[in-house]
């Protein structure tokens, strides 16, 4: 993977500071495999009711052994790892922040798209991050000042980049869910996609709510008035991955994460040309007290609308 981990940045190569990391990273996808086909794995819950099963804590038990032989000078908080106290890990200046296993739901009733994911977070930013899909094949991986790149099956990494303007019909994202009436409120809000990606830019004023109907066929017609779009669904945080790539334009994310949820795909979204933000338009904060997030927003194009319908940028 030698000549596919350097981008010309302000200048000059920059090597991809996680990319020892990659064959770790695959190996705790692969114990996830394991499981699936198979017999079915023990499920408990957590205090907030989200599963965990015995494929997880297979993942974890990989990237736990291997980060503390690979990186033994960074502390680890992985989401099904033991969680510090805030004043504890106040102190990390650099830090590897971990889900062994992103997307438990879609991984238990069958779906490809959940990953092994990790990110570098320094002074409180995602700086690098790696998505791996076992069930798919595929690993993303990128950063900030880095590049963003996508493997296949073990060919060379081939950059990729998100799109630098919304085409006629922008794609959104969305979740494997037929109904979506927080998208679809948050969408009948703005009156374009650009006001809709970023909000309250150039001092607009915030978008008043919309309140959804409660009959489900009310809900359809107001998403069918809504501005020219396409949704497309996908699971877990191949979300963040098709808007690095182009395929996507913004996934609003209309329910709470947890900072391992959008730290790898922030990083790699950011090394594609993309942003997460707050839905607000606010940065998203990392090693909080409280380590869950609020709704965010991932977009790939900076700004500008037009452009030919669905097209994509070449790598840089």
């Amino acid at each position: 993977m030698a000549d596919g981990n350097r981008e010309g940045a302000a200048g000059r190569d920059t090597v991809f500071p996680l990319l020892d990391l990659l064959p770790l990273v695959e190996a705790a996808g692969a114990v996830i495999l394991d499981w699936c086909g198979g017999a079915v794995p023990h499920i408990r819950r957590k205090a907030d009711d989200s599963p965990v099963t015995e494929a997880d804590d297979a993942s974890q038990a990989v990237l736990a052994e291997g980060l503390a032989r690979l990186r033994p000078d960074l502390p680890v908080l992985s989401e099904e790892g033991r969680i510090p106290p805030h004043a504890e890990r106040a102190g990390w200046p650099r830090f590897l922040l971990v889900d062994p296993l992103d997307g438990t739901r879609g991984f238990l009733n069958g779906e490809g798209d959940f990953a092994v994911c990790v990110a570098l977070v320094e002074r409180g930013r995602p700086t690098a991050g790696i998505l791996h899909f076992p069930a798919l094949g595929v690993t993303w991986y990128g950063g900030r000042g880095y590049g963003a790149w996508r493997v296949e099956h073990g060919p060379a990494p081939e950059p990729v980049r998100a799109a630098r303007t919304f085409p006629r019909r922008a794609t959104v994202m969305q979740g494997r869910v037929r109904r979506t009436p927080r998208l679809d409120a948050y969408l009948a809000a703005h009156p374009d996609i650009r006001s809709a990606a970023f909000p309250g830019r150039s001092g607009a004023p915030a978008p008043a709510p919309v309140p959804m109907p409660p009959d489900p066929a009310a809900q359809d017609r107001l998403r069918a008035g809504l501005f020219p779009h396409r949704r497309m669904q996908a699971g877990g945080p191949l979300k963040f991955c098709l808007v690095a790539e182009g395929v996507a334009h913004v996934f609003p994310c209309m329910h709470p994460t947890w900072e391992w949820d959008t730290a790898p795909g922030q990083a790699l979204l950011e090394g594609a040309g993309g942003v997460v933000t707050l839905l607000d338009g606010t940065p998203l904060a990392y090693n909080k007290p409280d380590l869950r997030n609020g709704f965010i927003l991932a977009v790939g194009p900076s700004g500008g609308a037009g452009g030919p319908d669905g097209a994509r940028d070449a790598p840089a």
